[in-house]
């Protein structure tokens, strides 16, 4: 997978276009205890059965330096040509990728906050770019503290003119 030069974000937002992202974005405000944001444990990926193939579920290491995935559905595994469950991004991604991917994982586990993401990449044995839109979202862990991000992709994306902002 290799990134375009067009990438809007991560920035954060409470609104996103995609249909995918914003079903994720209204169940996890479901499970939020007000301002918080909701617990891994509040989670039910049966639930989100109809968007889980777009889902991932990925944990810090070493304080968000990097990010390993606890969960990677297929449907991202189908376009990015490989399964990232348990590896680190250090591990599934080449070297030039890993820090801005780290970024987009490690802004809702510091601010607490949904953020967005719209790019366009080329995957694994397809010879065009696709477009989407990511949404992160952090999840607490059993100390209270933000402890997982949990991310939907829209990979049959159409961006605006306003989507497309070198990064």
């Amino acid at each position: 997978m290799t990134d375009k030069s067009r990438v809007n974000g991560p920035y954060l937002i409470d609104h996103f276009r995609s249909p995918i992202c914003n079903r994720l974005l209204d169940y996890w405000r479901s499970k939020a205890s007000g301002a918080a944001p909701p617990a891994w444990t509040d989670i039910d990926l049966v639930e989100l059965s109809d968007i889980a193939r777009f889902i991932a579920v990925c944990d810090p290491v070493d304080g968000g330096r990097d990010f390993v995935a606890r969960f990677f559905g297929t449907g991202i595994v189908d376009i990015f040509g490989f399964d990232r469950t348990g590896k680190t991004v250090t591990e599934g991604f080449a070297p030039e990728r890993v820090e801005m991917v780290v970024e987009r994982h490690r802004l809702p586990l510091t601010t607490g906050r949904p953020a967005r993401v719209v790019g366009y990449l080329t995957a694994v044995g397809k010879d065009y770019p696709f477009a989407f839109e990511a949404c992160y979202l952090p999840l607490l862990g059993k100390s209270g503290d933000v402890a997982h991000v949990i991310s939907a992709y829209d990979f049959d994306y159409e961006p605006e003119e306003s989507d497309a902002i070198a990064y």
